[in-house]
């Protein structure tokens, strides 16, 4: 499933040959399934002597370029982790992330933007996950706005779907996020950071009228993604990821200074009760 799973951008610097890694995972996890559903494999071996590497397309920090033949021979020793944990990994990475390909006048680039699940199960994610990615079509100016709109959006659908099926609380850690531009036949990481998503999540869960809140703030970054509207953008983004009383009070007067530029639907208007909802938001952080 394409809009699931991510297995080509994963494997971005094997290029052609990125098909013979996914078989690599497989391969691996089919011969450790025993010791993966018993869960021995408890700590990864980490060392730089033998071992897999992982892909740049899950950990920036690995990321070295292409891994094929150049014209001069330069190698450098790389932390490597046993074949078992680095096929779960790949798998999880290939889950969870969402890789959206952004193009511009100066530079192409993959935003790569990956939660990590703590409580859900896999069947509940992903179609979560699917619904998120449908909305999630925007090209932002930033792959941190970018991810401040995916946090959003997991929240409202895990609202949702809390309140369809009445499911024990959906639990997520950081959302990690980072981009990888590309550079004549390379990709290279230019940004990344990591927001602690499970903050919004619980406020999305435990407030009223957030079904209200969470569509005016994708309204938000829907018009921030417009040209001459970048200050709309900056400004939710720097709320929704750093919560408090100044970045609140920024976005609201962006807000204000987009309704007198532009004018505003009422249905993405804040009313007293968003509002106070969104003091919330930024009181509790």
């Amino acid at each position: 499933d394409r809009e699931v799973f991510g297995w080509q951008t994963l494997f971005l610097t094997h290029k052609a040959k990125w098909q013979e890694q996914v078989e690599k995972v497989r391969s691996i996890l089919s011969r450790n399934w025993k010791s993966i559903a018993q869960q021995n494999l408890l700590t990864a071996q980490i060392e730089t002597s033998s071992g897999e590497t992982l892909p740049g397309g899950l950990d920036p920090i690995a990321f070295k370029g292409l891994r094929g033949k150049t014209l001069s021979d330069c190698n450098e020793k790389q932390l490597k982790v046993d074949s078992a944990n680095w096929a779960l990994a790949c798998l999880g990475g290939a889950i969870a992330t969402r890789y959206k390909w952004q193009r511009s006048k100066h530079i192409s680039s993959y935003f790569a933007i990956f939660p990590t699940p703590q409580n859900i199960s896999f069947g509940e994610f992903r179609e979560i996950k699917k619904r998120v990615v449908e909305r999630h079509e925007l090209n932002h100016m930033s792959v941190e706005t970018s991810a401040a709109h995916y946090a959003v959006l997991l929240a409202d659908e895990i609202r949702k779907e809390r309140a369809n099926k009445r499911s024990d609380a959906f639990r997520f850690g950081s959302l990690h996020y980072f981009t990888l531009a590309s550079a004549g036949q390379q990709f290279k990481v230019t940004a990344g950071g990591n927001f602690a998503v499970n903050n919004l999540v619980d406020f999305a869960l435990k407030g009223e009228h957030l079904d209200k809140v969470l569509s005016t703030w994708d309204y938000l970054f829907r018009v921030g993604s417009v040209r001459g509207e970048e200050e709309v953008a900056e400004a939710i983004t720097h709320f929704v990821m750093h919560p408090s009383v100044e970045t609140y009070e920024a976005h609201i007067k962006a807000f204000l200074r987009r309704l007198l530029r532009s004018g505003v639907k009422e249905e993405n208007l804040y009313d007293d009760k968003t509002l106070l909802e969104a003091m919330r938001y930024a009181e509790t952080f």
